[in-house]
């Protein structure tokens, strides 16, 4: 984000946290939350995602905290995956508060070049991640009411047979006031 967006957010979430803002949806192409699978001199980040940009991550994380919006929900896609994160004040202190919740989508044709067993490292490095499939592709289903939000991550079985059946992966409340998504 350049400062100007930056400053449009910032005021955003201001905005709906002064005015009893149920949800503040933070809708972006990509994944929030870090993906940090490896340590060290390993580690690598790419500059499509916000993993390449640790000081615009921060200062929407700083946003979200000096606004306190009662409910900041983050929606991406466009890494051919599916991830359920708690966004965190400081994604280096597990015990660090949540401030929002996160859910990025896959597509429904294109394929991950992610193996399972990549994203399942993902998750045992980074408590923040409840959830990472690379796998299963699909698209996702928000119902949003003032006291929860619930989201279910659907799957096809054959992307390539349009009469291919479709069935539930996974099911994630955000309870009113609650932050941080829960299975379902």
């Amino acid at each position: 984000l350049g400062a100007d967006q930056e400053r449009w957010l910032a005021q955003g979430l201001a905005v709906d946290a002064a005015g009893g803002g149920r949800w503040s949806v933070l809708a972006q192409q990509t994944l929030f939350s870090p993906r940090n699978a490896r340590a060290g001199a390993q580690h690598r980040v790419g500059t499509d995602a916000w993993d390449g940009y640790p000081a615009g991550r921060q200062r929407v994380l700083d946003a979200l905290q000096a606004a306190q919006p009662r409910n900041a929900v983050f929606i991406g896609g466009d890494i051919h995956q599916n991830y359920v994160c708690r966004v965190m004040a400081d994604f280096a202190d597990a015990a660090s508060p949540v401030l929002a919740s996160e859910f990025c989508g896959t597509s429904i044709s294109s394929a991950s070049q992610v193996p399972l067993e990549r994203a399942q490292q993902i998750v045992a490095a980074n408590p923040h991640v409840l959830l990472a499939r690379p796998d299963r592709r699909g698209y996702a289903v928000a119902e949003v009411t003032p006291q929860r939000w619930h989201t279910a991550l659907r799957v096809v079985d054959d992307v390539a047979r349009e009469d291919s059946g479709v069935s539930t992966l996974a099911r994630f409340v955000v309870e009113d006031g609650v932050p941080g998504p829960q299975p379902a």
